[in-house]
């Protein structure tokens, strides 16, 4: 318990003094997530989100603003469904946006509490066929399409053009911001129109 409630001698050292801070902040953090969980929330970078009211209609300097409302994607399950479902966007003459998504995936979440909610990353998806493969059960299924793409797992963020292909140099793994996740989206608009 890094020694949090014990009180310092006058001749602490510098690391006894750092030791007891940082267990006062972990104590702290520690104190928050609990709260938190009894909320209801389920972010850990903030834990008191549904008390603080700071997760409605937040602008950050990251350029994400929380409009309230999100992405809506189609779940897709599999290498065929994802296949199947890319093919009709194709036919229908739109570029697809994979989210490759889990819920025990932290970053994952991030992005859906903060990029996929706003509003200029929505606009500049708005016509694009936006699929959503859930990998929480980590099954086969899952373990196929990850081969496929020779992903990890996730997150993972593709694009397809209107060829059906991946833009494979505008793969993102890992989280972007709504201000990077826009400029990536703007310059996979370009390469999907490019035949």
């Amino acid at each position: 318990y890094m020694r949090a409630f014990d009180s310092l001698s006058d001749t602490a050292s510098g690391w006894q003094k750092f030791w007891k801070g940082t267990g006062i902040i972990l104590m702290l953090y520690g104190f928050a997530l609990f709260i938190g969980s009894l909320t209801g929330a389920a972010d850990i970078f903030n834990p008191l989100e549904k008390i603080s009211g700071t997760n409605q209609y937040v602008s950050t300097p990251s350029g994400d603003a929380d409009s309230g409302v999100g992405l809506k994607f189609e779940g897709v399950k599999g290498l065929p469904a994802l296949e199947a479902a890319v093919s009709r966007a194709v036919n229908e003459g739109k570029p697809v946006f994979v989210d490759f998504f889990a819920e025990w995936c932290v970053e994952c979440v991030r992005m859906e509490n903060t990029t996929f909610k706003s509003p200029t990353v929505i606009n500049a998806l708005s016509g694009y066929s936006l699929l959503r493969l859930d990998l929480t059960a980590n099954d086969e299924a899952d373990k196929a399409v990850l081969k496929k793409f020779n992903l990890f797992g996730p997150p993972a963020l593709l694009f397809f053009g209107l060829d059906g292909q991946e833009i494979q140099s505008l793969r993102v793994i890992g989280y972007q911001n709504g201000v990077e996740f826009t400029e990536t989206i703007k310059k996979a608009t370009k390469a999907a129109s490019v035949k």
